[in-house]
């Protein structure tokens, strides 16, 4: 086994160009062990449905989301 940590990052920018195919190689690559011995964390902005799916898919069942203001939502303070 090679691959212990998988990190994805921008995950909602990835699919919403398309990358979607992309994203499920590495996912599913012949040296990515399954989720429940490997440790994974998801990174993206935003929580549409298919980041959520996405979620279900690579995280394990008793993953833990940490957020940060309001689901899609942007913040008053950028001017």
């Amino acid at each position: 086994m090679f691959v212990r940590s998988l990190a994805i990052d921008e995950a909602d920018v990835m699919l919403s160009m398309g990358f979607d195919e992309q994203v499920s190689a590495v996912l599913h690559g012949r040296d990515l062990p399954e989720k429940d011995v490997r440790q994974t964390v998801l990174f993206s902005a935003t929580y549409q449905e298919a980041v959520l799916s996405l979620a279900k898919e690579v995280l394990k069942d008793d993953y833990v989301c940490i957020q940060i203001g309001q689901p899609s939502g942007t913040t008053d303070t950028i001017k």
